[in-house]
């Protein structure tokens, strides 16, 4: 969810969703040779500590993985109205 104003990004937030149904998706990476600047090693183990640390929602639940505001937007109730948003869309999601 990004949250605009005249063409400017005043936040985001990112929810992570499992509706009814657990369809798997599959998830592409770019290829090797992208991740040299880390090196490969670096790279390993960093997808397997996410690997193990990813929490994966059960059916019809949902949580925020993160919230961000423009620190010329913070207390103008941006941050309210993407979490009023959130709680919106888990409500009246029919899947």
């Amino acid at each position: 969810m990004v949250a605009l104003q005249d063409g400017d990004v005043l936040g985001t937030m990112s929810i992570k969703w499992e509706a009814k149904s657990s369809m798997k998706q599959q998830k592409k990476l770019p290829p090797w040779k992208s991740f040299d600047m880390i090196g490969k090693w670096t790279l390993f183990k960093m997808l397997l500590g996410l690997h193990f640390l990813e929490h994966k929602p059960q059916a019809r639940e949902c949580y925020i993985l993160d919230i961000v505001v423009h620190p010329d937007h913070r207390g103008k109730g941006v941050g309210k109205l993407l979490l009023q948003w959130a709680q919106h869309f888990v409500q009246t999601d029919p899947a």
